[in-house]
C-alpha cells in the first residue's frame, strides 16, 4: 500500500510494476503537478505537456509496441492513472480519452485507420475526442439522434454532440450516429467542412478538459471512415472504449483520495490547537484512519478489477 507521499510499499506487485509506479509518480510530481493550477485557471491543456506525455510513452500506453504503445498490463495502466489523477484530473482525463479512441481504432479500425492515426495519437501530434453524448442523450446511448446517411462513396452526418472532453482541440473525432437505423461509429477529422465547435467554459470541475459542443451540419466523410461494421457502434466500439474510460476514472479517483489524505495528514501534523498538533487529537486521528481505510479499500478494488 501507499503510505506517506513518496513511499511505495505494495505487496503483490512485480519488480517491474514497482519500477513503473515510481516512474509514473516521478513524472506526475515533476511535470504534471506544477502545471495543474494553471491548467485549471487557463481552462486549457498546454501542448508542451501533451508532447511530454507522448515522449514519456503515457499516451496509448496499453497498445502494443508495434503501434507505439508501451504494452502496459491493466494493473500497471491503473497505477499510471492513479498518479495522474493524484496530481491533475484534467491530465488523467486527457490520457483516458486518447486511449479510448486509440483502442477503438486499434481494435475495430482498418489497417489504413491504424497507420493513419495511431502513431499520431500516441506521440501527441494529433488529438482525439470521443463523441457519444448529446444534448438530450446521456446514458441512453442507444438512442443517439445524430444521423448518418450514405451518399455514394460518402456518408453525410448531421447532429449535435455535447460535453465532449477536449473537443475544443481535437483533430480526429470518434462519432457515434444512427446509420440505417443501426448504431455505428465513424472517424471524422475536425477540419472537415460541416464541423462546428463551440467551447463550453466555466465548468465547476475539470475546467482544463476543454469541453465543447460540436455540431455536424451535412458533414461529408468517406464511407471508409466507418469503424467496425454498421450496427457495432454501441455494443462493440463504444462499450470497449468506455470500459477503459471507466477503469481510468476509478483509478483516478483513488489518486484524488490519496492526494486528499496526503494534504490532510500534512496539515494535521503542522497545525496546532489546544496545545497539541491536530494529529494528536483522537477525533482527528479517527478521521485520518477512516481516510486511510477508504482509500486503500478503493485501491484494492481497482487492483482486483485489473486482474
Amino acid at each position: 500500500m501507499q503510505g506517506q507521499k513518496g513511499d511505495i510499499v505494495i505487496a503483490g506487485l512485480t519488480a517491474s510494476q514497482r519500477r513503473q509506479w515510481q516512474k509514473f509518480r516521478d513524472f506526475a510530481d515533476r511535470v504534471v503537478a506544477p502545471a495543474a493550477a494553471s491548467i485549471d485557471s487557463d481552462q486549457a491543456l498546454p501542448r508542451e505537456l501533451i508532447h511530454q506525455l507522448g515522449a514519456a510513452g503515457w499516451l496509448g500506453a496499453m497498445l502494443s509496441k508495434e503501434w507505439g504503445g508501451a504494452a502496459l498490463d491493466a494493473t500497471t495502466y491503473g497505477m499510471m492513472s492513479e498518479e495522474l489523477g493524484r496530481t491533475c484530473s484534467n491530465v488523467r482525463n486527457f490520457v483516458a480519452v486518447q486511449d479510448m479512441v486509440a483502442h477503438a481504432i486499434w481494435q475495430w479500425g482498418s489497417d489504413e485507420h491504424r497507420k493513419r492515426w495511431l502513431p499520431e495519437i500516441v506521440e501527441g501530434r494529433q488529438l482525439a475526442a470521443f463523441m457519444l453524448t448529446e444534448p438530450d442523450v446521456g446514458s441512453d446511448a442507444q438512442n443517439v439522434a445524430t444521423q448518418a446517411k450514405r451518399d455514394g462513396q460518402h456518408v453525410v452526418l448531421n447532429g449535435t454532440k455535447k460535453w465532449i472532453s477536449f473537443g475544443q482541440c481535437a483533430d480526429v473525432l470518434l462519432v457515434f450516429a444512427q446509420y440505417e437505423r443501426q448504431h455505428t461509429a465513424f472517424l471524422v477529422e475536425s477540419r472537415n467542412p460541416g464541423v462546428r465547435v463551440e467551447p463550453l467554459n466555466g465548468m465547476l470541475g475539470l475546467r482544463g478538459s476543454m469541453l465543447a459542443e460540436i455540431t455536424l451540419d451535412d458533414c461529408r466523410i468517406d464511407y471508409r471512415s466507418v469503424i467496425g461494421r454498421p450496427g457495432s457502434g454501441l455494443a462493440f466500439v463504444a462499450s470497449s472504449a468506455l470500459d477503459i474510460g471507466r477503469y481510468s476514472t476509478a483509478w483516478g479517483c483513488v489518486g484524488l483520495a490519496q492526494a486528499c489524505l496526503d494534504a490532510s495528514s500534512a496539515y494535521a501534523s503542522d497545525r496546532t490547537q489546544f496545545g497539541r498538533r491536530l494529529c494528536e487529537h483522537p477525533l482527528l486521528q479517527r478521521y485520518l484512519a477512516d481516510m486511510v481505510t477508504d482509500s486503500r479499500a478503493a485501491r484494492l478494488l481497482c487492483w482486483q478489477a485489473g486482474e
